[in-house]
């Protein structure tokens, strides 16, 4: 059996040294794994420096679209509303404040919106700075009031490097050579190597695109008549990349392809239509972008994150209000409910979905309402 190199460093790849390489990043979703491409000490540096970037930059997405991941939990984010507040949000639809309120009179300290899982320690940290106040906890608002702000910085390097490493791992699962990948090697060794990836917006590549629902795509062919191996990888639907791995291949025609629904971890076919561009490779980065189409693709991912996040508010509220009802319900164990244990049920479970109800009339949630997100092109 011949020897396999690390598509990278080039060290032999053993038994000992093999990993499991995730073709697109667990950390948003990828599941897809292949052995025999890098190997662990490559797999630690680039997880942690290029991939580990690609999830930070994409990680309001995740947490709103609720990312299905093999693997560790998605952390929450704290966000910053258009009335200054800050707000934590939890992937289960939870939500608690950054920084507690805090109202001091003469004699007394009165203090709300303690962030979750930090009662106690607020409580000791301002028990020791007015040791001789009265010390008053109260819940304090519940719900926002404001809308939600963030801020997205997309592309560099790092990002740049994960994405060609995702093309590179198709090519090299169907049993292409990485040392025939000279494009693709020389811009993730070299980092004053020009890119070799290019943000494509000018027509649509996906041919059979599921439109309205997030989807990771990585695709690879080969066109041994204009000697290129080029790739195309596409995230969360919108961010669209063409990637040249070589202009010197000399190997056989294939394409090899990975399509995957970040929600579910489901495999998905997807057609991606790279034949007309093929030829264009070296100018492709002079194509003219197209602002209006990447606005689109990102408003329309936006709207589905949101939608996401909205449902599992809505459940969180929901279970919320049953617990608090039947915790006051005052039912014995064995007790048969009644009609009028049922009237009661439902009057304490109003108290927390009533509430709930009146807020979200008056703060509809929509893809339009979250203000910061980029609508430029990412950079290189």
């Amino acid at each position: 059996m011949p020897k396999v190199g690390c598509a990278l460093c080039n060290v032999e790849i053993t038994i000992e040294n093999d990993t499991d390489e995730h073709v697109i990043p667990n950390a948003i979703g990828g599941r897809k794994k292949i052995k025999g491409f890098i190997c662990r000490s490559c797999n630690s540096k680039t997880g942690h420096q290029w991939d580990s970037e690609l999830a930070r930059q994409f990680g309001s997405l995740c947490l709103l679209l609720g990312i299905s991941r093999a693997a560790g939990r998605i952390q929450p984010k704290k966000f910053v509303t258009t009335n200054s507040e800050e707000v934590v949000l939890y992937p289960d639809g939870s939500m608690s404040f950054a920084r507690p309120h805090v109202t001091r009179s003469k004699e007394r300290i009165h203090i709300t919106n303690i962030p979750k899982g930090d009662a106690q320690k607020y409580i000791r940290s301002l028990e020791r700075k007015y040791p001789t106040g009265k010390l008053d906890v109260g819940e304090g608002s519940t719900y926002l009031s404001g809308l939600l702000r963030d801020s997205w910085s997309l592309g560099g390097p790092y990002i740049g490097r994960s994405i060609v490493k995702s093309a590179l791992a198709l090519a090299v699962e169907y049993g292409v050579n990485p040392m025939e990948c000279e494009r693709a090697r020389g811009y993730l060794l070299n980092h004053e190597c020009e890119a070799c990836f290019w943000y494509y917006y000018a027509r649509d590549l996906v041919v059979n695109r599921p439109y309205g629902e997030p989807f990771h795509c990585v695709f690879v062919k080969s066109d041994p008549v204009a000697r290129q191996l080029m790739g195309y990888v596409e995230l969360f639907g919108f961010l669209r990349m063409i990637v040249c791995l070589s202009d010197n291949y000399l190997g056989s025609e294939f394409e090899n392809g990975y399509s995957v629904d970040p929600l579910t971890g489901k495999s998905i076919e997807l057609v991606v239509d790279l034949e007309s561009v093929s030829r264009c490779i070296p100018e492709v980065s002079d194509l003219e972008k197209d602002d209006d189409n990447f606005r689109e693709a990102v408003n329309g991912v936006l709207s589905v994150a949101y939608r996401n996040y909205s449902r599992r508010v809505q459940g969180k509220v929901v279970n919320d209000a049953i617990a608090h009802a039947l915790e006051n319900l005052g039912l014995e164990e064995g007790e048969v409910l009644t009609s009028d244990h049922a009237k009661r049920l439902s009057e304490l479970m109003m108290e927390v979905i009533g509430p709930f109800v009146m807020h979200s009339l008056g703060h509809r949630l929509s893809a339009a309402d979250l203000k910061g997100f980029t609508s430029a092109y990412p950079d290189r």
